[in-house]
């Protein structure tokens, strides 16, 4: 984020004092915008205001190595709790991520156990909770990262979560959010396959239900190809698709969810 450094970052110190009511309000004018602001500063962060966000699509960023989280001036509250919650990570969670991992995988401990209990106090069961599910399904760092973040961001929009994620062709807001965890979590799963190595069983589950999630029906497909090893296939209104390089067929069945099929074993 340096280069969209052109205007120099004002350093928030004092808040409005006319306060806005509503689930997701303005961030810089939310009740309880004191109390995480007291908590940045415990935790030796800035919060600062940058214009130049919206010129890149971001609403707001956390900087680790610079020690701030930074808002747009209309930011939401639901923007500034997500970047917040990179910020829990990243100090409560990140130095020994894949230690608390291969500890919920092969010794099945939670993270309640591997925390120390002011930390497991301060998350909460809920998040707690989050975190067990999440790395026990083998899912990458960055993954788990996001995905929480959304999660809070969730949590905050409420009942509205569940409302269909299509509503006159257009995504919801809380669809929109949970689709950037997603696509979060397919990603960082590709980078394995890519990289040549084999997903875990879990890991396996948790790409064909983010797909299923993205996709519907066919992402399971989707997944089942990219696990196979083969670059996923524009899906056509029609007709039977060979592959030769797995000597697999894909079909299309007459309630249009397609199917792989095993091609003929050559003699040996």
């Amino acid at each position: 984020m340096q280069e969209i450094r052109e205007l120099p970052l004002l350093v928030v110190d004092e808040l409005p004092s006319k306060k806005m009511k509503g689930r997701n309000p303005l961030a810089l004018f939310h009740p309880e915008m004191e109390k995480y602001l007291e908590v940045l500063r415990e935790k030796g962060y800035e919060l600062v205001i940058d214009p130049t966000n919206s010129l890149y699509g971001a609403g707001a960023y956390f900087a680790p190595s610079e020690k701030l989280i930074s808002l747009n001036p209309n930011s939401s509250w639901q923007t500034f709790l997500h970047g917040f919650q990179h910020l829990e990570f990243h100090e409560l969670i990140k130095r020994e991520f894949y230690t608390f991992q291969d500890k919920i995988i092969r010794q099945g401990s939670s993270m309640e156990d591997l925390l120390q209990p002011e930390i497991v106090s301060y998350l909460g069961p809920k998040k707690i909770q989050r975190l067990d599910k999440l790395m026990g399904q083998g899912l990458p760092v960055t993954a788990v990262n996001e995905t929480m973040s959304v999660s809070d961001e969730l949590d905050l929009i409420g009942f509205k979560k569940w409302v269909p994620s299509a509503l006159g062709g257009k995504l919801t807001s809380a669809a929109l959010t949970q689709d950037y965890a997603l696509r979060h979590q397919i990603n960082e799963l590709r980078k394995i396959l890519d990289r040549g190595a084999t997903l875990t069983d879990a890991q396996k589950g948790a790409l064909r239900q983010a797909l299923l999630k993205r996709l519907g029906g066919n992402g399971v497909l989707v997944a089942d190809l990219l696990i196979m090893g083969v670059p996923p296939v524009a899906i056509i209104s029609g007709g039977i698709h060979y592959i030769k390089e797995k000597n697999i067929y894909l079909y299309k069945d007459d309630e249009g969810s397609w199917h792989i099929v095993q091609g003929i074993k050559k003699n040996q």
